[in-house]
């Protein structure tokens, strides 16, 4: 069977999205558009897995899950590889989506999996161009237009809690995806770095959607001037790290509408 990993796209987020997209399907020639139902963000091409090695390469993945925190992103803006593939764009934590993957990949790796050689690029596929076509003189589809008519959207945030596990079934049509597992990320506070195992517990992720996570500590106007810090409050073990937040650092990177590549 052909398998990837992946994270899921929730309706209301995929319905901001066909909104935008409706108006363009009946005005671009040439492509093949994909299904709203079957929107999601591919972490890591697998390839064919025979069955009986679907338990240990599974058992991997949760662990790998279990390395990496909740987090929040959202679609926004449009792009496209070369002449071949309509994408939309994501924002948010693109830094955590990004260490899920290569752990993803790490984990397909371990069993046999070569997987693809190439980085991680966060993108979720519209459509696909059918190719060059006669009378073109050598050009595919022009995909600028539909690229400049979806750069001002933007949607609505949602938290990421899952990484899955899908089979393509490919013929007779478009290519339709099947969940095969899931396994839940960690809460924040609770995520280890790559490579450590997890803790054996397994977190509860019932933090409800679009809630802001607790802040850290006080803040410094709650402390009277001139008083003492408490004896038993000590500096916080998990104080985020200086800097921009991963939620706001742009991808590094070539820009992606100019990146050749095959998305899923």
């Amino acid at each position: 069977m052909r398998v990837f990993v992946a994270v899921g796209v929730p309706e209301s987020a995929r319905a901001e999205l066909e909104a935008a997209v409706a108006g363009l399907r009946g005005r671009l020639d040439g492509v093949r558009w994909t299904a709203p139902d079957s929107w999601h963000l591919t972490l890591a091409f697998i390839g064919e897995v025979g069955e009986e090695r679907l338990p240990r390469l599974a058992a991997r993945l949760e662990r790998a899950a279990a390395r990496h925190p909740a987090h929040r992103l959202r679609l926004a803006g449009a792009g496209r590889f070369g002449d071949r593939a309509l994408w939309a764009g994501v924002r948010g934590d693109v830094r955590t989506l990004g260490r899920l993957a290569q752990s993803a990949q790490a984990a397909a790796r371990r069993e046999g999996f070569p997987g693809e050689d190439r980085a991680f690029r966060a993108h979720l596929t519209l459509a696909r161009s059918g190719g060059r076509q006669r009378g073109d003189h050598g050009h595919g589809v022009d995909l600028r237009p539909a690229v400049a008519a979806l750069e001002g959207f933007e949607g609505t945030a949602w938290t990421v809690r899952r990484l899955l596990l899908m089979r393509s079934h490919l013929g007779g049509g478009p290519a339709r995806y099947e969940e095969l597992a899931s396994w839940p990320l960690a809460e924040p506070s609770l995520a280890g770095p790559p490579g450590a195992e997890p803790s054996p517990a397994e977190p509860s992720l019932a933090e409800p959607p679009g809630a802001e996570p607790s802040p850290a500590e006080p803040s410094p106007a709650e402390t009277p001037p001139g008083a003492e810090p408490s004896p038993d409050r000590g500096a916080p073990t998990d104080t985020p790290p200086t800097g921009p937040s991963p939620a706001e650092t742009p991808p590094t990177g070539p820009p992606l509408a100019e990146t050749p590549g095959d998305p899923r």
